[in-house]
């Protein structure tokens, strides 16, 4: 009896070694692993997106009026110039309305449809904003990938790290942060700055954002 189990006993060992070398069970394994990984990746962008939802959902609580719509679609080819929003005419989206998240202005409103709306991103090579740096005034453009302020005095107060934001001269709702002063530097002989603007929207990573609702002057 002690023989047989004893047999038995080695011949379950063998079989485990087997088991344990054999490529299919290993990619069992590695694939139950990754399946487990996989979830634990899922698990964090769902949280990730929720915080980013409940943010925005904190500035419609301050004004029901603005509405926050998931992004929908981003084509490759103009990524960083415009993408699709899910909420449109049904939502009483319109055109021209500014679109924000919780870190700043993303771009406006360019097409509204039925139950979608088009959104022109800051990068675009569109943009012109007038914007403040401090008591500062300027026209903020997109060029050659980056945003720029061109034709600053060499008498303004600029320095690198200072806030930028819409300005009360353009028709947009004013003092909505924008970016921050990257690089200052001279141009024209020395008789102008221009600034590099590091934008305070992370465009690469933009999944819910803000309609805001149109004021009277704009």
């Amino acid at each position: 009896m002690l023989k047989n189990k004893s047999i038995f006993m080695i011949l379950f060992s063998l079989f485990l070694v087997y088991l344990f070398l054999d490529p299919l069970f290993q990619l069992f394994i590695n694939h139950d692993n990754n399946l487990s990984n996989q979830n634990i990746v899922y698990e964090e962008d769902y949280q990730n997106l929720k915080k980013e939802y409940d943010q925005l959902l904190k500035f419609t609580t301050e004004n029901p009026e603005n509405t926050v719509s998931k992004v929908i679609f981003r084509n490759p080819l103009t990524f960083f110039e415009e993408m699709k929003i899910l909420k449109g005419q049904k939502e009483h989206i319109e055109k021209g309305s500014l679109v924000l998240n919780e870190n700043g202005l993303v771009g406006v409103v360019k097409e509204v449809y039925e139950h979608s709306s088009l959104i022109e991103l800051l990068p675009n090579k569109n943009t012109k904003i007038a914007v403040d740096i401090g008591t500062t005034h300027g026209l903020l453009e997109s060029q050659n990938d980056q945003l720029i302020i061109k034709n600053l005095p060499m008498s303004a107060p600029i320095e690198v790290g200072m806030p930028i934001n819409t300005s009360s001269y353009s028709l947009l709702t004013p003092n909505i942060l924008v970016g921050v002063v990257k690089e200052v530097y001279p141009t024209n002989q020395n008789l102008s700055y221009e600034v590099i603007v590091e934008p305070n929207v992370d465009f690469e990573n933009l999944n819910y954002v803000i309609i805001k609702k149109r004021e009277a002057n704009e």
